[in-house]
């Protein structure tokens, strides 16, 4: 159905007779719009806030993150600089060590240079090893081909002597001594000098030691000597060739004869010709037993030639620092005797 504007206008005038329109009074009006304005500028507000918040938070974020990468960076070049370090370290003890290393090796190579190396011919059938070490210096090892080095070194120190009459405290024990007197019987003579004289240092009146139950005798017939040793000490040898005197604390005296295969005449010329690196001025001349001998500068080693024969009366103290029985080597040097030539047509037995 089409409507003209006739019938428009007759229908508002249909609906302004019937129908009244009504509205709340102005000042009502100017009222709410009051009222609703302080709504308005709260929510206003509150978007602010709440925006403010958000980009706060999203700086704070951004901060940490930031912080937390310029935090592993640090560690990380902290941890390249110990490495760096250690590594360093370890490089300068890798040299250290090298130094040490070579400084070693050079002073074994001087050792070795002055050390004297005598090879000596021994049938011996049992190997025989005695490692002597004098201050850490000296080495004699005997083995099947009896090989004895010997260095030039100081004299060996004496253990203690709390008396000072020559004889260490463990030598007073030895020899039933009073090891805080010199004179043990006081006959006006010293112990070590009554013993060296081969007198008992405990009984006066001229008492011989070889007539006390301190010593025993040791005879070698095959190679014709005989010695004096303590009574306590024990005899252990393979064969004549070899023979030690071995004393409770394991230090002891050792006899070797070895083939003097290069015809000297003298013990001396022998040992420098045997050890082209000894000075002739560090050797001793000792009369040992009738025959002249030498004896080595620490003292622990002497020489005799007796024709087709070398007599070497070694001591050996084994690891130790101080010799315990250096008078009473002294006495067995002392009591050593040739009573004649070697008897090469013995067998074995001994």
């Amino acid at each position: 159905m089409l409507f003209n504007s006739q019938t428009n206008q007759n229908i508002n005038e249909i609906i302004k007779d019937n129908f009244s329109v009504r509205t709340l009074p102005e000042q009502y009006l100017r009222t709410l719009k009051k009222n609703s304005e302080p709504a308005n500028f709260r929510s206003k507000i509150l978007k602010s806030v709440l925006i403010v918040i958000i980009v706060v938070g999203l700086m704070g974020l951004a901060a940490w993150l930031f912080l937390k990468s310029v935090k592993n960076q640090k560690v990380a070049n902290n941890s390249n600089s110990v490495v760096s370090s250690v590594n360093q370290n370890s490089s300068n003890l890798s040299v250290k060590n090298f130094n040490t290393l070579a400084g070693n090796l050079n002073t074994v190579a001087n050792q070795n240079t002055n050390s004297v190396v005598v090879d000596v011919n021994n049938n011996s059938n049992q190997n025989l090893n005695d490692n002597v070490n004098i201050n850490s210096n000296i080495n004699n090892n005997v083995n099947q081909n009896s090989n004895i080095n010997s260095n030039q070194s100081a004299p060996t120190v004496k253990s203690k002597d709390s008396d000072n009459d020559g004889l260490t405290d463990t030598e007073e024990l030895l020899w039933s001594t009073d090891g805080l007197k010199t004179d043990s019987d006081d006959d006006g003579y010293q112990d070590k000098e009554e013993l060296m004289n081969f007198y008992n240092p405990n009984q006066g009146n001229g008492a011989k030691l070889k007539e006390s139950s301190l010593v025993k005798s040791y005879t070698n017939e095959r190679y014709g000597y005989t010695l004096l040793l303590p009574k306590d000490w024990r005899i252990e040898f393979s064969d004549p060739l070899s023979v030690m005197f071995i004393a409770d604390n394991d230090e002891f005296v050792q006899v070797i004869i070895q083939d003097n295969l290069t015809g000297m005449l003298t013990a001396r010329d022998w040992y420098l010709n045997e050890n082209p690196a000894v000075l002739p001025s560090s050797l001793d001349d000792v009369i040992i037993g009738g025959m002249a001998g030498v004896t080595s500068a620490d003292g622990l080693n002497v020489y005799i030639l007796n024709g087709n024969y070398i007599y070497t009366i070694s001591y050996n103290i084994g690891l130790k620092q101080t010799a315990d029985f250096q008078s009473t080597y002294q006495l067995i040097l002392k009591s050593f005797q040739l009573f004649s030539n070697p008897l090469d047509d013995l067998d074995d037995e001994y």
